[in-house]
Formats: C-alpha cells, structure tokens, sequence
C-alpha cells in the first residue's frame, strides 16, 4: 500500500507535532475534538524531506517490483480509506479470489480535520513548498 508522499508527510507532520500515532478510539487518551481544535505550525522543510524520502522509498518499491516481471497491484491509501470494501475487493479481484461481502470495520478513525489544511497553523507556508518542490498539487 502506498500512500501520496505530501499527504504522508503533512500526516506525519501533524502527529509528531500532537504526539500522536493511530490512536485507538478506545485508548484513554483518544479526544478527538481536542485534537481537532488547535491548529499546529509545522516545519516546512522537515515536511518536504519526509516527502521527498517517501517518494524515493516508493519508487525504489516499484522498480524493484517491475524488475521481478510478475504482475502487482498498486493500492493507494487514500483509495482504502476512501472505500475500504471497494479497495478489499479490488484486492481480491486482482489475486483472482472469489468476491466477498464485505463491510468497512469501525477501527480506527481520523483524528485530523477533513481539511487537512485547517490544522496547520503556517499552511500557506507549507503549500508554497511542497509546491516548489513538486510533491502535492496544493488548491
């Protein structure tokens, strides 16, 4: 499974800064609507190297990949979290087992703001340098 290097980075970004890593909803110290209420500055540069590394890190994958001349499937994080069933079957389609009936599993739960942008305190900031160096598509 891969993931949009900007994307990974900005998350990461954003639970190094709140010392948080996939929190459980059940976990004592799960508080989304704290979490969600303070914006948080990030360092820019620190943002784009973790990008500019998943970036390589996922390239390094699919060369090594393709050098093996089998097929493979390439599953996008944001596609599984978007629709975890569809992306399943998907999965299962590709590795040509029978279709499930599938249902998302409650689990784990975003933490962040559906705009990824409102959390970040200095988001212009950060934008303009992922943009420079290529990494996201900012709006």
């Amino acid at each position: 499974m891969i993931r949009d290097p900007g994307k990974l980075a900005l998350s990461a970004g954003l639970a190094k800064t709140r010392s948080l890593f996939n929190l459980h909803r059940e976990h004592p110290d799960f508080s989304r609507e704290v979490q969600r209420q303070v914006p948080v500055e990030l360092d820019a540069d620190w943002v784009c190297e973790e990008a500019a590394h998943a970036r390589a890190w996922i390239k390094r994958g699919e060369t090594k990949l393709r050098k093996l001349r089998r097929p493979f499937l390439v599953v996008r994080y944001e596609d599984y979290v978007a629709d975890r069933v569809s992306t399943l079957n998907s999965i299962f389609e590709f590795l040509q087992l029978p279709s499930h009936t599938l249902t998302s599993p409650p689990g784990y739960q975003k933490v962040t703001s559906e705009d990824v942008w409102a959390d970040i305190k200095n988001a212009d900031e950060v934008k303009k340098r992922l943009s420079r160096a290529e990494f996201l598509a900012c709006d």
